[in-house]
């Protein structure tokens, strides 16, 4: 039987998920990226659809008929990035240009999907509703849980790399997105004026990493409350 909308658990933090979910789905289809200064880690079809998927997760927690679906999504990701890891360090010359920037790009997303994955087994699907954070028990999927330093500097790493991500944003769009295009460039190779990009469209494109930071980063504390 469906439960009528009033019963929905729509918190606060399953919008955000979702709306960061839209926008990065809007980009992935809509953006022209040519001639960008795009960073594979906040701005380029692979990062647009690793958000898609990782705050689309987040956003379905609630729904516990949907924790399968996005499990499978979760492991198909995983999987796609490390080929795409595999594929980018193998195949491309030392020299090409964005080659470090994509293989760093795709090395993050992976490991933070492959770190979603082990707090949703973890944490098991009653401390996934967000209207219950900070209450998460020990209802995992996991009998095994990591190191109470390792999950603490994971989460410490998304929460750092995400008000980074903000800060950038906010502070100093332009200078980022010039640093990003000049390390992307190969040796040698001179072009004309790097192109001023406003603070919206800085947080435009990085608003689907700066959700899935934070949303790691208290998916992580939750998984290592219900290891407690």
């Amino acid at each position: 039987m469906t439960a009528p909308m009033s019963a929905l658990p729509i918190s606060t933090p399953t919008a955000i998920f979702a709306l960061a979910c839209s926008v990065s789905l809007i980009r992935l289809v809509l953006v022209n990226r040519r001639g960008r200064a795009a960073s594979p880690l906040v701005d380029s079809r692979e990062a647009d659809a690793a958000h898609v998927v990782m705050n689309g997760a987040m956003a379905v927690m609630p729904f516990a008929a949907l924790h399968v679906w996005s499990g499978t999504a979760l492991w198909l990701l995983a999987a796609a990035l490390g080929l795409r890891l595999a594929y980018v360090a193998a195949a491309r010359p030392k020299s090409a240009p964005g080659k470090q920037a994509t293989l760093t790009g795709t090395a993050y997303h992976l490991l933070t999907v492959l770190a979603m994955i082990y707090a949703m087994q973890h944490m098991g699907p009653a401390a996934m509703d967000h209207a219950a954070m900070g209450h998460a028990g020990a209802h995992g999927g996991l009998s095994l849980a990591l190191p109470g330093w390792i999950t603490a500097a994971l989460g410490g790493l998304f929460l750092i790399d995400g008000l980074l991500t903000l800060g950038a944003g906010l502070f100093a769009p332009s200078v980022v997105a010039r640093a990003i295009r000049e390390a992307g460039k190969p040796s040698g190779n001179v072009t004309g004026d790097l192109p001023e990009i406003s603070r919206t469209s800085f947080l435009f494109a990085a608003f689907g990493h700066i959700v899935m930071d934070f949303g790691m980063a208290w998916m992580l504390l939750l998984s290592d409350r219900a290891g407690h």
